[in-house]
């Protein structure tokens, strides 16, 4: 609801690398959430407002969780070397538009999806992985999830790489549904990508380490 909103900065320790949540009603710092030991390298709030979702250059990803609407976040799970799947920095998140699952890329070639699980809520982790994308000789560098499903009843993904090219996956099996080539996309790394919300057609916005700012009309 824009009542929140959650910085981190360029960080050596765990100290550093602590999450601020601030109240923007008052400027006021809130909470410090601590989970990483590098620079958190991207944050994502999941669209219903419960879970808060960091990546890191120390290679894992967390999720902290509150209860109540205004309750505080927690810590609900970290990766590790045993849940892990990144070897690499990871750069990037997102969020489904329903909260049901979120992804993660790294400099590794991969994208993760991750689904929340009830039986792994009880023993304290609380999202498994659901599918692994890899592409071979890349870095990821942004990931979105579109704020609708497809026809098919797919999740629409698109994905950003070091090399400025933008790829278009239907999840479940990740399937390739289009290219967009550094002609059309970017001639440096894809620094961000965002699909509009709240949208009845598909339209993405993408900005990259060139400078600029493209808008698209996805038609799939």
């Amino acid at each position: 609801d824009g009542s929140l909103i959650a910085s981190g900065c360029r960080a050596t320790s765990a100290d550093q690398a602590q999450i601020l949540l601030w109240d923007t009603s008052s400027w006021r710092v809130l909470q410090h959430l601590a989970a990483h030991q590098l620079t958190v390298t991207q944050l994502a709030f999941s669209p219903n407002g419960q879970y808060l979702l960091a990546v890191s250059r120390d290679r894992t990803f967390s999720v902290f969780h509150r209860g109540e609407t205004n309750g505080p976040f927690e810590l609900a799970m970290r990766s590790d070397k045993t849940n892990g799947v990144h070897t690499r920095i990871i750069w990037c998140c997102d969020w489904s538009h329903d909260s049901e699952l979120f992804a993660t890329g790294s400099r590794d070639g991969k994208v993760v999806a991750w689904i929340a699980s009830e039986k792994d809520q009880q023993a304290g982790s609380a999202f498994v992985q659901r599918s692994v994308l890899e592409l071979k000789n890349e870095s990821i560098t942004a990931v979105a999830f579109a704020r609708k499903k497809l026809q098919d009843g797919r999740y629409l993904v698109a994905v950003g790489l070091e090399t400025g090219v933008i790829k278009l996956y239907g999840l479940g099996q990740w399937d390739l549904l289009f290219t967009i080539t550094e002609a059309h996309a970017h001639h440096m790394t894809v620094k961000r990508l965002s699909f509009r919300p709240h949208e009845e057609s598909h339209q993405l916005a993408s900005c990259g380490e060139d400078g600029f700012v493209r808008v698209y009309g996805l038609k799939l």
